[in-house]
């Protein structure tokens, strides 16, 4: 803030020396009032160079011409009162910049700046800038997590509110992801870094904020295009003021009265101040669009495996058909031997299960995979399958009535079965099982008590779907369906009138993200494109946010909607005041000032939005 004052400091005493000078009406005054308002108005003109360079009009250019008349005219003392009134509210939009500025450094400064680190056999202290991704860093108990990492020891208990903003220990099992800026509360542990302090999560918090802030909103155009609408209709109000009262000082006034400056810096303040605000709870938002549209969201639509399920699935039983020879490693292994070219959570369930028996992988040929059915190889000149009930049928398997009605009581207990089959027999079923999320069910009756509808869209079959969906409430669901009709779903909503969150987890997932009016990514699978395509990410999958980061951004919006309309009023009221000749050229320039003060100080606001509310 002290540097943000010197830089600010010249162009300030330049105003007010301005002031003192046509005030104390010295000698050769009017030379030196011009010279302090020319220096004064810089950063103005500044900002005109700039805006006119890429073919703009920047709105300071209207001030710029009201100074120099107002001086031409010899009115120095309303003059440099303007200056200096526009110049002390440009410094306060700038403290506000500063705030958002500071709130996300704050994050990275708490970082320590040297770490030990073991490479090879020596442990030696290196600059945090100098982590590599695979370096094992040693942490001491209270000391911060300098990056992203796994966990290597066996356990720990972490403080991660510096990022989540839940300020209570958690306790971390072996091979489990910490978080950069947690605190240790535990013992000494040692992590695998998993990134380094460039691409960290604190990392990611930052430039995200910072990228946000070269973002508008929907809103931001429209009060750029109203303040550019107003500036032609001022023109033109005040040559017919002039024309009928032939006073130019108060044509002047109502000029002054209505351009609308403060317009053009409301949104993007204010809706960097709410990015800042979800980031610091770990809901990254990439932009400005984002946060409004979140306002408008009647509807939430979520995947299941890895969104409302945790995404961690493993097989919990392997069904072997009676009077067949084969035994429950054979069908598992057959299994895994297709498994391993798919990435679905599901096959790295049965990879997991294969590796802990020490099953190896048979080498197949033919591998082909059918989208939402299942997959098919060759291993000694016969035809594995694996995939579900109409799978079978189609490829006219017979299911016995024994693994039908397995397959009901799996599925009613909300558990996922493949049928195994081989040499055109059905010998077995693997059932897996992905537990629902902590948390999703409080979160969906949140979400319906602030009248938004929940469906959920999966490609598992109508009896799991419609068990998991029963037990978390949620209204709608479709299931059994391939990858790209979830994008269709979403596109049918949209047409309906709704306004669609997406969320999801996995590579499958980006067409709907993408088409979405908000899409929301959970976790960091599939982070090449799904999260290129979701507009918030939730690295770390608390699910709870999602109601939060609605309210914050309704509650940024209402700020900034309540800020158009006063200041709106305020001009208005003003410009009677200005044609009833009841206020002059300085009143105007009180009025219009006192206006822009007010949106300021209640965007000042925006910075307690949430506070207390993620719980």
């Amino acid at each position: 803030m002290k540097n943000l004052l010197k830089k600010k400091s010249i162009f300030l005493l330049a105003a007010i020396g301005a002031l003192l000078v046509s005030i104390f009406n010295i000698p050769y005054g009017n030379i030196f009032v011009w010279v302090l308002g020319i220096i004064g108005m810089f950063p103005m003109a500044r900002n005109v160079i700039v805006k006119a360079r890429l073919l703009k009009i920047d709105l300071h250019l209207p001030l710029i011409i009201t100074l120099v008349i107002l001086l031409f005219l010899g009115n120095s003392t309303v003059a440099s009162i303007f200056l200096l009134l526009i110049l002390l509210g440009g410094l306060f939009k700038e403290y506000i910049s500063w705030r958002v500025e500071e709130s996300i450094k704050s994050i990275s400064k708490k970082l320590p700046r040297e770490v030990l680190v073991r490479r090879g056999v020596k442990e030696i202290l290196i600059n945090i800038d100098d982590i590599k991704n695979g370096d094992i860093v040693i942490v001491k108990a209270g000391g911060r997590i300098p990056v992203d990492g796994v966990l290597l020891s066996q356990q720990a208990q972490v403080d991660e509110s510096v990022v989540t903003g839940e300020s209570k220990g958690i306790k971390k099992g072996n091979n489990e992801n910490i978080i950069a800026g947690s605190i240790l509360l535990s013992d000494y542990i040692e992590i695998k870094a998993t990134s380094t302090s460039e691409n960290s999560t604190v990392a990611q918090i930052e430039k995200l904020v910072r990228d946000s802030q070269k973002e508008q909103a929907k809103l931001s155009d429209f009060t750029s295009r109203y303040a550019s609408y107003t500036i032609i209709f001022t023109l033109i109000a005040m040559f017919i003021l002039f024309i009928i009262k032939r006073d130019i000082l108060q044509a002047l006034a109502l000029w002054i009265a209505l351009v609308p400056v403060i317009f053009a810096i409301i949104v993007p303040i204010a809706t960097t101040i709410g990015i800042s605000i979800l980031a610091g709870k770990n809901v990254l938002v990439r932009h400005a669009r984002a946060l409004e549209n979140l306002t408008k969201i009647d509807t939430v639509v979520f995947d299941k495996t890895g969104t409302v399920t945790e995404g961690k699935p493993v097989v919990t039983d392997i069904i072997i058909e009676t009077g067949t020879n084969v035994s429950q490693k054979q069908v598992l292994q057959f299994t895994a031997s297709l498994e391993k070219f798919s990435e679905h959570p599901f096959a790295r369930a049965v990879i997991s299960k294969a590796k802990e028996e020490g099953i190896e992988m048979l080498s197949v040929s033919h591998f082909k995979a059918i989208k939402g059915k299942g997959v098919s190889a060759i291993y000694n000149n016969n035809l594995i399958l694996i995939g579900d009930l109409d799978f079978m049928i189609e490829s006219d398997i017979v299911v016995s009535e024994f693994f039908t009605q397995a397959v009901k009581e799996f599925e009613l207990k909300g558990d996922s079965v493949f049928f195994v089959a081989y040499s055109g027999q059905c010998i077995g079923l693997i059932v897996i099982s992905d537990p629902i999320r902590d948390g999703v069910k409080e979160m969906v009756s949140l979400l319906h008590q602030n009248n938004i509808n929940t469906v959920m869209l999966t490609g598992d079959n109508e009896i799991v779907a419609h068990t998991i969906a029963k037990r978390l409430h949620i209204e709608k669901v479709y299931a059994k369906l391939a990858p790209e009709d979830k994008n269709v779903f979403v596109k049918k909503f949209q047409d309906d009138g709704k306004k669609v969150l997406m969320v999801g987890d996995g590579i499958n997932d980006a067409p709907a993200l993408s088409q979405a009016n908000v899409g929301l990514a959970m976790g960091k699978h599939g982070i090449g494109l799904t999260l290129n395509s979701a507009d918030i990410i939730l690295p770390h999958n608390d699910i709870l946010k999602i109601p939060f980061m609605i309210i914050v951004a309704k509650r940024v919006f209402k700020i900034i909607k309540l800020d158009l309309w006063v200041a709106t009023i305020i001009h208005v009221i003003t410009a009677v005041f200005v044609v009833l000749n009841m206020v002059s050229v300085l009143g105007s320039t009180i009025m219009h000032q006192f206006s822009s003060l007010f949106v300021l100080f209640n965007t000042l606001r925006t910075f307690k939005v949430g506070k207390g509310d993620n719980k």
